[in-house]
């Protein structure tokens, strides 16, 4: 794989390092520059942090190329984007051959209190060991170019700072209106501690005072715990609550002060505001890069900038005129193109940097995907729709402890059985320990580059065989609506590199038990196996089922019944066939159900039927448990459905989902063990303009969930697989 451009990057970043990466994978690509990314694990991240969102979609916007494990990609310039992935630590060293390589550091090595924040001492030497580079260093302003020079690091140094760049466009210019009531002053930041300053410089820089509003985005509640009390003038909202464009339009001006124990690398939270046009009052040492864009002082000085802003309109216009032109003439993305030229010399075309060398195809890629044993088909059906998404690019082996898993099989996956501790009848921790050496075994036969789990519970055998393993990229995907609270479990999310929280229509309802103990959930849409292009017409789904082509069929799909008793539930549907001659049930029976002897009833049928989306057109209404899968794929579908929750203790809340679908129009609910509300909602639902009512509002539910593809991209920035593994049109590729 050839590029102009290579970035080193961790993409979880949640603050100005990635913001940084937004911007120039933007300029570079309007540069025409061809660019690829080898996403890095940073040592001092959590390992389950999720990858930042907004630099997720510019990614994609961009058609940034992810390179896969294992490809040596060849470039003109590769850039390290912070300085700690020069760490001798990083669990899996990416390989790439570049004309010149380089690090942008984003922070100096040392904070004011003299505490180190990385070995500046050993870059040159892990960049010469493990990258084959003498060490050029990127600083991104003076004050980290001052850090490295008190290190004695002054000869690693470029001549230029390696700006960080913003577009302009991004940040309406503020109306400059007539204040008439106080002057609404912001400030935002991620919640750490250090970009806040100590309550007592707080009270002067944001004093509590009638003639201003303070707005502040991203301060958290531990650190308003150490105010005396919070002024009354205050506004704290929290930091994801809105788009940073939007917050600082209904501002009037900005203020931005910290603690004095942070050196603020170059302060992108001001560069946004500058762009907006809003008037900046910063510290004194801002000056060294913002120069007269802003104005300067300290915490006690910031209220006489205030009131010249607030009582003087035309140098409040002056002001605002100067900073948003200085954000556009200093760091604006036109000028990537020169200053990457700059570096990596003035090379017209791509070319294959270092030694040619004819490489050996790379093996295929394997994720193994772990599910537990279930009530149902839910944890299974989840990966199989994942497995689908990252395509045949990406060799899928099924792990399961599921009885069905044959399903898997028979969709073409490589799978393996085993059975979970209540079906051998063994103890808890002897089942562990056979379950970590199985497993274990197969991760070092398979060798994945990522192992999923989807299951209520990690086990430990299953954790601790991925930490002995090391080589592998491990992901939790966890449907929420938890019955009750679990902490314990909650909390091993930390042993895992991503965790995922399937969309869930009913997230309203959700009462969050699963996120007990996890920051850093990942959410998607709602996983679909199926998509509405692949599902089969209604003659053809009825013809392939052997049912009557000009019936009124009803789908029924109560589950296993393992832990449930719908037998309330089968007597409401025996009295409605009695009722309604030309109405035929049909029921699908579970890879895991036991065999019935015959079909109760010549209009009662049984038939078997995996993936079952393909079919749903062939139904006119359906009477269905409200697991997750099952209900998402009926309201995706738009197919009238009466939900019969399963109530049982290990269950999720269906009950709660299918109220507030119920709520919402979209669907009839009722319990189980109540036959005759039951019959009432299928006289109900047997109605014409009832499935028509719900069926319209179905369609504007559901417009596309993509959950699958989401997922599997996931997968793919975590684990480096192949880019190309994304089914459909390039157009809809989310990853290129």
């Amino acid at each position: 794989m050839l590029f102009d451009l290579v970035y080193l990057a961790d993409i979880r970043f949640p603050g100005g390092t990635s913001t940084a990466l937004f911007y120039e994978l933007r300029a570079a690509a309007r540069a025409g520059l061809k660019v690829g990314l080898i996403p890095v694990a940073s040592p001092i991240l959590t390992k389950s942090r999720a990858p930042n969102p907004k630099l997720l979609n510019e990614i994609r916007r961009t058609r940034t190329t992810i390179v896969p494990r294992g490809v040596t990609p060849q470039c003109r310039l590769c850039l390290a984007y912070h300085p700690t992935l020069l760490d001798g630590q990083l669990k899996n060293v990416p390989r790439v051959k570049a004309d010149t390589f380089a690090l942008v550091a984003h922070q100096p090595p040392l904070n004011r209190f003299g505490e180190k924040a990385f070995d500046a001492g050993q870059l040159s030497r892990i960049a010469e060991d493990l990258f084959g580079h003498e060490l050029t260093i990127l600083p991104v302003g003076p004050t980290v170019r001052q850090g490295f020079e008190a290190q004695g690091l002054s000869a690693q140094l470029s001549a230029d700072d390696w700006l960080n760049l913003v577009d302009v466009n991004d940040f309406p210019i503020c109306d400059n209106r007539e204040i008439e009531g106080p002057l609404v002053i912001g400030r935002h930041s991620r919640p750490g501690r250090e970009k806040w300053p100590d309550p007592e410089d707080a009270i002067l820089a944001y004093p509590e005072n009638s003639r201003y509003q303070f707005r502040m985005l991203g301060v958290g509640p531990d650190y308003l715990g150490e105010l005396d009390k919070t002024p009354s003038n205050w506004h704290c909202l929290p930091f994801t609550t809105q788009p940073v464009s939007g917050f600082l339009k209904g501002l009037d001006a900005y203020s931005y002060f910290h603690s004095p124990a942070w050196i603020e690398a170059f302060g992108y939270c001001v560069l946004e505001a500058l762009s907006a046009g809003l008037p900046t009052v910063l510290p004194n040492y801002f000056c060294d890069w913002f120069e007269d864009a802003a104005l300067y002082g300290t915490p006690s000085q910031a209220p006489e900038h205030y009131d010249r802003i607030l009582d003087d309109k035309t140098y409040r216009l002056e002001v605002s005129t100067r900073a948003r032109k200085f954000a556009s003439d200093r760091f604006g993305l036109e000028q990537f193109g020169e200053r990457f030229e700059k570096l990596a010399g003035k090379v017209q075309h791509l070319h294959a940097a270092g030694s040619s060398q004819k490489a050996r195809p790379p093996r295929q890629h394997v994720v193994l995907a772990v599910t537990s044993n279930g009530i149902g088909l839910g944890h299974l059906t989840r990966q199989l729709a994942v497995a689908k998404a990252l395509g045949p690019n990406v060799k899928t082996v099924f792990f399961s402890l599921s009885e069905a898993v044959k399903v898997a099989q028979q969709m073409g996956h490589l799978v393996e059985f085993r059975p979970f501790h209540r079906r051998l009848g063994c103890r808890v921790n002897d089942w562990n320990d056979f379950f970590y050496r199985e497993l274990r075994d197969a991760l070092s036969f398979y060798r994945p580059e990522l192992v999923s789990f989807d299951g209520n519970t990690p086990y430990s055998g299953l954790l601790e065989a991925i930490s002995d393993h090391g080589d592998a990229q491990s992901a939790w995907i966890r449907r929420g609506m938890w019955r009750t609270e679990a902490p314990e479990i909650s909390r091993r999310a930390s042993h895992f590199d991503l965790v995922i929280e399937p969309g869930e229509v009913a997230a309203p309802m959700d009462p969050g038990h699963a996120r007990i103990g996890s920051d850093h959930l990942v959410h998607t849409d709602p996983v679909l196996l199926v998509n509405q292009s692949e599902m089969m017409t209604r003659a053809t789904a009825r013809c392939l089922l052997g049912l009557p082509l000009d019936a009124t069929l009803g789908l029924v799909q109560l589950g296993s019944e393992r832990n449930s008793d719908m037998s309330f539930a089968r007597q409401a549907i025996d009295a409605v066939l009695e009722r309604n001659q030309n109405v035929h049930f049909v029921e699908i029976k579970s890879p895991i159900s036991p065999d019935y002897d015959r079909e109760p009833n010549e209009r009662y049928h049984r038939r078997t039927a995996y993936p079952l989306g393909l079919y749903l057109n062939g139904f006119d209404f359906a009477v269905s448990a409200a697991g997750y899968n099952s209900f998402h794929e009926f309201l995706a579908s738009a197919l009238p459905t009466v939900f019969v929750p399963n109530k049982a203790p290990e269950m999720d809340l269906q009950e709660t989902r299918a109220e507030y679908a119920a709520k919402a129009g979209w669907c009839l609910t009722c319990d189980a063990d109540d036959p005759f509300n039951l019959e009432g909602c299928l006289d109900e639902i047997l109605q014409t303009q009832t499935r028509q009512d719900m069926q319209n509002k179905c369609r504007i539910l559901s417009k596309g969930w993509k959950g699958a593809n989401q997922i599997a991209e996931y997968f793919a920035m975590t684990a480096g697989l192949p880019v190309g593994s994304f089914p459909g049109s390039q157009k809809d590729r989310s990853l290129i």
